[in-house]
C-alpha cells in the first residue's frame, strides 16, 4: 500500500505542475479508484503468505502437466504398478480366502479324526483311515469322546427325467453315520437333524438337488429311484441349505452309513474295512486323554496283533484339510505348499512392480535435468523438490488404483479356474480389507518416488545446468543391479515352469510302458457275467484288447491284511488273465496267468518291490495266505508297475486272478486312436444289452492319473500364469533402464556415427551391456533354481533329472525378450540423424 500511495502522489506533483490543481486532483483520484483490487481489502499482510494447500495444488498441477507431457513413459509407469499390485491384492484375497475354510462349523475345535501311525523304512506314515469298528468302540469306553462319525463317498445312479426323457445319472454321495449333522452343523431347512439318517432307506439332498430333481425345495417325503437293487427307493428325509464354497466338505446327496447310534463291533474280517472316523470331544478335553487309554480298551474287543500294536492320533479338522499326504478321499485337502508359493510369489511380484517403477522414476527424473537446475537457480529448496517428485509418484498411484481393482475384477474368473474353486472371501464386503489394499497401494507409490527425489535433490545446479547431470554415474550401479533381480527371478521362473511340466509329462505318460490315451476304464459292478461282456466288447469295431482289474494307474490298490509271516503292507489289484498284455508288462520270472495249467488254482503274481521285500532267493513256488485262509502260491514275478502316483516307491503287490471273487469294478478297452466316437457307440451299444438301466460311464487312463497330480498341475498352471506376468514387468524394467542408458548415451552415439560407425554396431554396442546384465541374472538365477527344484523333486520317488539344457533354454528365451524389449530404442538411435544431438554443442 506505501508503494501504491508514493506512485500515485509523485503522479499527483508532476500533474498539479502541468494540468493545474483542479485537474491533477480528478486525475488522482481516479487513479486511486483503479488501483483498488479485491484481494487488498480481502487478505491482510499475513495472510498473503503461500499457505501449504497452494504448494500441494501446485505440485500436483505440474505433476499432471508432466503426466500428460510425457504420456508413454507414464503409462508404462502405471501399467507395471497397477499389474504388481493387482496381482499382490489377488493372491492375499486368496490367501484370507484359503484361511477362511470350514469358519462356519460350529466348535469345530472338538472335532478331531483318528488317525493310525505306521513306520515304513524309518519314516512314520500316517494313515487317515482306520478300522470302521475302532471307533465305535473307543467310544463306548472313554466318556471323554461325546460323539462319533464314520463317512465315506461312494456312488449311486439316479433314475430321472429331462422333460419326458427318462435318464440315468450317476451322483457323488457322502454315505454318513446318523450323527453326521450332530457334529458337522450344516444347516438343514427341511427336516429334522437327529432323524435325518435314521432309517437306511433316507437321503437328505442339498436345495440344489431337490430343485434339480424335483425342481422344488418343499420335497421331505419324495422318492428318488435307483438302479441299486438293495435301495431300490430312498425317501427324502431332510434338505439342507447348498453347502457353503468355502466347505472342505461338498456333497448334495447324504445317505446313511449305519443308522445304530451303537453299531456292532466286529474284528473278525480278515480285510480290513477302512474307513475315515471323526471324534467329537467333550469341552476342555485335551487328544491325550482319549489316547492314552484307546490300547488298553482295544484289547476288550480282539486280540489281533495288528490292531492292538496300532499307534494312534488325534488330528484337530482344521488341520486336516492341510494333509494332503493322509488325505480320507471326503474331505478336501488344501496344499499349504500352494499358498506359501503364491505368498513368495506376491512378494517378488510387488518387488518387480516397484524396481520397474523405481527405474522409469529415475531415468525421467533424470532427462529433467535442466528443469530442475533452474528451479535450484530461482531459489526452489530440497524440500520443494522432494515434494514435487513425491507428488508425481502420488498422482502416479492415485491413477493406478482404479486400474487395478478392474484388473482384479477381470482376472478373477481365470485366477479361480487356475485354483479350481470360486473364491468365497468377497473383497468389496470387507471396508477393512479395501483400506488395507489402499495404504498399501499408496504407500508403494510413496516410497518408489522417495529415490527419485534424493537423486535429484543432492545434484549441485551448477552441474544440471552445464549439462553433467546425464553423464554422472549416480545410481548407475543400483539401476544394474534392480534389472539383475528383475529377471534373475524372471529366469528362475522360466526353469521352475519347464522343470515342473517336464516332470508332468513324464509322470502321465513316460513313465508308462503302455500309451495311457488309448485306454478307457469302463465302471461298473461285474458279476459272474463279466467275462462275458469282455468278449462282446472283444468284436466291438476299434477295440484292441479288453481286460478286466478292481485298480488301474489313477486308483489305488486295496491293501490286504497278510498273517504275521510279513512285517510291511502288502496290496493286491484282482486281474484277469489278459491283464500284463494290456498293459504291456514283462513277466521277469515264471508265468502269467493263462500260461498255467487251468487246473490250477490258489495261485498269484508279485511285483519286483514285493519279491524284493520278501527277502527270499527264489519267489516262485512260495506260499502266501491272503485270502481268507486259503494259501496262495507265487506263479510269477512281473516288473514294478505303478499305480499309485509317482510321489512314493512301487508298493509290494500281488496280482490276485478273478476267480477269487465274485465281482469287479472295472473292465479295460484298448481302442483304436482312429474313430474313437464309432468305437464308444458300439461300446456303448454292447453295455445297454446288458444293463439297460445303467449309465455307460468311462474315463480314459490319462485323465485318471492326471487327477494324481492335481497339486502339481496348479503349480504349473500358476507358474505359467507369474512367470509371464514377472517378464513382462521386468521388460517394463528393462525398457525403462535401456531409455535411461541410450538417453545418456544419444551424443557419444551421434559423434560415433559422424566418424563411421556402422548401424549394426551401434546396435550391438547398445545392446551389449543389456546382454551382459541377462548372463549375469542367467548365473544368479541358475544355482538357486536347481536347488529349489530339488527339494521339489524329492517328493517324487521317481523324477526325471535337471537337465543343463532347461537352464539354456531359459537363458536364451531370456536374452531374446531382453534383445527384443530394447531393439526399438536401440534402432530408433542408431538410425537417428546425429546433428539433432550435436546441433547445440
Amino acid at each position: 500500500m506505501e508503494e501504491i500511495e508514493g506512485d500515485l502522489y509523485e503522479d499527483y506533483l508532476d500533474n498539479l505542475e502541468s494540468k493545474g490543481a483542479k485537474k491533477a486532483r480528478k486525475i488522482y483520484t481516479w487513479t486511486a479508484f483503479r488501483s483498488i483490487r479485491p484481494y487488498i481489502l480481502i487478505h491482510n499482510k499475513e495472510n498473503r503468505k503461500p499457505k501449504f494447500t497452494d504448494m500441494v495444488k501446485y505440485h500436483f498441477k505440474v505433476a499432471w502437466r508432466n503426466f500428460l507431457k510425457n504420456s508413454l513413459y507414464s503409462t508404462v509407469n502405471i501399467l507395471g504398478l497397477s499389474l504388481g499390485l493387482a496381482s499382490t491384492i489377488l493372491i492375499s484375497i486368496f490367501i484370507i480366502d484359503q484361511a477362511q475354510t470350514d469358519n462356519q462349523l460350529i466348535d469345530r475345535d472338538r472335532i478331531y479324526r483318528l488317525e493310525t501311525i505306521a513306520e515304513d523304512e524309518g519314516q512314520s506314515v500316517v494313515k487317515s483311515r482306520t478300522h470302521s469298528s475302532i471307533a465305535p468302540a473307543l467310544f463306548n469306553e472313554i466318556p471323554e469322546i461325546e460323539n462319533f462319525v464314520r463317512f465315506s463317498e461312494t456312488a449311486t445312479t439316479f433314475k430321472s427325467k429331462i422333460g419326458n426323457t427318462p435318464s440315468l445319472i450317476e451322483e457323488k454321495i457322502l454315505s454318513a453315520d446318523v450323527s453326521f449333522f450332530q457334529i458337522f452343523s450344516f444347516e438343514l431347512t427341511s427336516g429334522n437333524k437327529t432323524d435325518a439318517l435314521s432309517r437306511a432307506n433316507y437321503i437328505v439332498l442339498s436345495e440344489r438337488a431337490a430343485l434339480k430333481y424335483f425342481n422344488s425345495t418343499d420335497v421331505v417325503g419324495e422318492i428318488l429311484e435307483t438302479t441299486n437293487k438293495r435301495s431300490p427307493q430312498l425317501e427324502v428325509s431332510g434338505v439342507m441349505k447348498n453347502m457353503p464354497t468355502n466347505s472342505s466338505i461338498q456333497y448334495d446327496f447324504i445317505i446313511p452309513k449305519s443308522t445304530n447310534l451303537n453299531p456292532p463291533i466286529n474284528f473278525r474280517s480278515m480285510l480290513v474295512s477302512r474307513i475315515p472316523s471323526y471324534f467329537f470331544l467333550k469341552a476342555q478335553t485335551t487328544p491325550e486323554q482319549v489316547l492314552k487309554k484307546a490300547n488298553n480298551i482295544l484289547k476288550k474287543y480282539t486280540d489281533k496283533e495288528n490292531i492292538l500294536n496300532l499307534k494312534f492320533q488325534l488330528t484337530p479338522f482344521k488341520e486336516v484339510i492341510y494333509n494332503m499326504d493322509a488325505s480320507d478321499g471326503t474331505v478336501k485337502t488344501i496344499d499349504k505348499a500352494l499358498t506359501q508359493i503364491f505368498l513368495i510369489i506376491a512378494v517378488f511380484i510387488i518387488l518387480l512392480a516397484f524396481i520397474n517403477y523405481l527405474n522409469l522414476a529415475t531415468a525421467r527424473a533424470i532427462d529433467r535435468g535442466h528443469e530442475i537446475g533452474i528451479r535450484k537457480v530461482i531459489g526452489a529448496k530440497r524440500s520443494n523438490l522432494w515434494g514435487q517428485f513425491l507428488s508425481e509418484s502420488l498422482l502416479c498411484t492415485l491413477l493406478s488404483i482404479p486400474v487395478i481393482f478392474l484388473l482384479i475384477e477381470f482376472s478373477t474368473p481365470y485366477f479361480e479356474n487356475i485354483i479350481g474353486h470360486p473364491l468365497t472371501f468377497k473383497y468389496y464386503n470387507s471396508p477393512e480389507f479395501i483400506f488395507a489394499a489402499l495404504g498399501l497401494i499408496i504407500f508403494i507409490g510413496l516410497l518408489a518416488g522417495i529415490y527419485p527425489a534424493k537423486l535429484i535433490s543432492t545434484f549441485k545446479f551448477s552441474e544440471v545446468v552445464k549439462g553433467h547431470f546425464n553423464k554422472t554415474a549416480k545410481g548407475g550401479l543400483l539401476r544394474k543391479i534392480l534389472v539383475v533381480f528383475q529377471f534373475a527371478f524372471s529366469i528362475g521362473l522360466i526353469v521352475s515352469i519347464s522343470l515342473i511340466q517336464k516332470q508332468l509329462d513324464f509322470a502321465r505318460t513316460k513313465s508308462f510302458s503302455f500309451n495311457p490315451e488309448e485306454i478307457i476304464s469302463v465302471e461298473g459292478r461285474y458279476r459272474a457275467n463279466f467275462s462275458t461282456i469282455r468278449d462282446e466288447f472283444s468284436k466291438v469295431s476299434g477295440v484292441k484288447h479288453v481286460s478286466a482289474s478292481d485298480a488301474v494307474p489313477g486308483t489305488r490298490a486295496i491293501s490286504i491284511i497278510n498273517n504275521s509271516e510279513f512285517d510291511f503292507p502288502i496290496y493286491g489289484v484282482f486281474v484277469d488273465d489278459g491283464f500284463i498284455d494290456m498293459f504291456e508288462l514283462e513277466v521277469l520270472k515264471g508265468q502269467n496267468f493263462r500260461e498255467v495249467n487251468e487246473d490250477a488254482k490258489n495261485h498269484l503274481l508279485i511285483n519286483q518291490a514285493m519279491a524284493k521285500a520278501m527277502e527270499i532267493e527264489n519267489p516262485l513256488g512260495a506260499k502266501l495266505r491272503m485270502i481268507g485262509k486259503d494259501t496262495s502260491r507265487v506263479i510269477g514275478v512281473i516288473e514294478d508297475f505303478h499305480i499309485a502316483s509317482l510321489h512314493n516307491p512301487v508298493d509290494p503287490t500281488v496280482f490276485i486272478p478273478l476267480s477269487e471273487i465274485f465281482s469287479i469294478r472295472r473292465i479295460l478297452v484298448k481302442l483304436e486312436t482312429g474313430d474313437l466316437t464309432t468305437t464308444l457307440q458300439g461300446l456303448e451299444e454292447t453295455w445297454n444289452k446288458f444293463f439297460p438301466d445303467a449309465v455307460f460311464q468311462f474315463d480314459f487312463l490319462d485323465d485318471k492319473i492326471e487327477q494324481l497330480y492335481t497339486a502339481e498341475m496348479k503349480v504349473a498352471r500358476i507358474f505359467k500364469l507369474f512367470t509371464v506376468l514377472a517378464i513382462f514387468i521386468s521388460c517394463l524394467g528393462l525398457f525403462s533402464y535401456a531409455s535411461y542408458a541410450i538417453q545418456v548415451r544419444t551424443k557419444e552415439i551421434s559423434i560415433r556415427k559422424v566418424f563411421g560407425a556402422s548401424i549394426p554396431r551401434i546396435a550391438f554396442m547398445l545392446s551389449r551391456q543389456v546382454i551382459l546384465l541377462i548372463i549375469l541374472a542367467s548365473i544368479i538365477a541358475s544355482p538357486l533354481a536347481y536347488y529349489f527344484l530339488g527339494k521339489w523333486l524329492q517328493d517324487f520317488a521317481y523324477k526325471v533329472p535337471v537337465s543343463l539344457e532347461i537352464f539354456g533354454f531359459a537363458i536364451i528365451i531370456s536374452v531374446a525378450i531382453a534383445w527384443l524389449t530394447v531393439s526399438y530404442q536401440t534402432l530408433k538411435v542408431a538410425f537417428s540423424n546425429p546433428i539433432n544431438s550435436l546441433r547445440n554443442e
